[in-house]
């Protein structure tokens, strides 16, 4: 059975495969339009598979022609899905039939797993579970015209942050990264920073990882998504108009510059004010809600995407003795629910061969 880790994050949608292949892609969805002079001026379509994504996807709801990821800017009717609970909206079935069909081949069984907040796995986990139980889509790739249909065989639920450690703890081949930081009591901190949420997940090590509950939460709004609706408010207030959050994505990837009605803005002070906004907002509920323990924790790892846009940032705080940054952190969510999928496989192997073992 192929195994395959989805994160459906707020901003970005990450997955890996068991052969450690990779998508990335933002999370919008957009309906698609006639792309065909594109043809006339800018040759044949063109760039990574992950900039052209138009796809027809298929399910029970009706057949639908799309935009999926960084082409879905395009449109004007482009949207991430920001509701706290967004199982059932058509974006999320949609980016993960199209991350799946990316990852796997038609006729693979496929094993799924799939994160959620960390605050929001206990009342949501069960439903998303049913959603990709009951998954029956098909998906058509536009360009190629390469046609998967989507089910999945077999589905795991993860709580993000509690699996983003594997990744920080472990190699790719199961080894330890840091063998000191398994001597039994030590504290470990992982923070999975998103475009919304900041999943705070602390354990204790011993054998294995035992999950420090009270020392466990999410904080919400204090991702990359709070940059840019502070670009948004200061280019109304600037400019007198309002802008959406894709156009205010774009000002901060031209490094806070835009041209607009003759003139040129610059809002990267906004930006940067942001960014140590959100920064200073984490690390102090981190410093609050742990209180006098925040001293014993030997190693705060960071993951996620906002991670890397506040780096600069975390290394002048005073945790910053603790802080660890783990490599590619945008990824490091997938890449951990590999970790544990793997882990819990080779388990199952062991005691199938125990059983046989004691039957004979």
């Amino acid at each position: 059975m192929r195994k395959i880790a989805i994160d459906p994050g707020y901003g970005y949608l990450k997955g890996i495969d068991e052969d450690k292949n990779t998508v990335c892609f933002p999370s919008l969805v957009a309906p698609a339009h006639d792309r065909s002079m594109e043809g006339v001026f800018n040759g044949e379509h063109s760039g990574e598979v992950f900039e052209n994504l138009e796809i027809e996807y298929e399910d029970v709801e009706g057949m639908f022609n799309l935009f999926v990821g960084d082409l879905a800017r395009e449109s004007r009717n482009a949207s991430y899905s920001f509701d706290r609970n967004k199982i059932n909206h058509l974006n999320t079935r949609v980016l993960i039939a199209t991350t799946a069909a990316i990852l796997s081949s038609e006729g693979d069984k496929l094993w799924a797993g799939v994160g959620l907040p960390f605050e929001y796995f206990k009342a949501q986990g069960e439903e998303m579970k049913r959603l990709l139980l009951d998954f029956d889509a098909r998906v058509q790739f536009k360009d190629s015209g390469y046609e998967r249909h989507i089910t999945f065989d077999r589905v795991s639920i993860f709580a993000q942050g509690a699996t983003s450690v594997y990744d920080a703890l472990l190699y790719p081949n199961g080894a330890f990264r840091y063998p000191e930081l398994m001597r039994r009591g030590n504290l470990i901190a992982l923070v999975n920073w998103g475009t919304r949420t900041a999943d705070v997940v602390v354990f204790k090590s011993g054998d294995g990882f035992h999950l420090q509950s009270e020392l466990s939460f999410t904080l919400d709004d204090v991702g990359a998504m709070e940059i840019r609706r502070m670009v948004q408010r200061a280019f109304q207030e600037k400019v007198g108009s309002p802008i959406s959050v894709i156009d205010a994505e774009d000002i901060i990837n031209n490094d806070g510059f835009v041209f607009y009605d003759g003139m040129e803005y610059d809002f990267s002070e906004v930006i940067e004010k942001g960014k140590r906004n959100i920064t200073q907002t984490v690390l102090d509920n981190l410093q609050n809600r742990w209180g006098n323990r925040v001293g014993f924790i030997r190693k705060i790892f960071f993951a996620g995407g906002t991670t890397e846009d506040v780096r600069h940032l975390l290394d002048r705080h005073s945790l910053s003795k603790q802080i660890q940054i783990v490599s590619d952190p945008q990824l490091s969510e997938a890449r951990g629910m590999l970790h544990r999928m793997e882990i819990q496989e080779r388990q199952e192997r062991n005691d199938n061969q125990k059983t046989i073992s004691f039957s004979g």
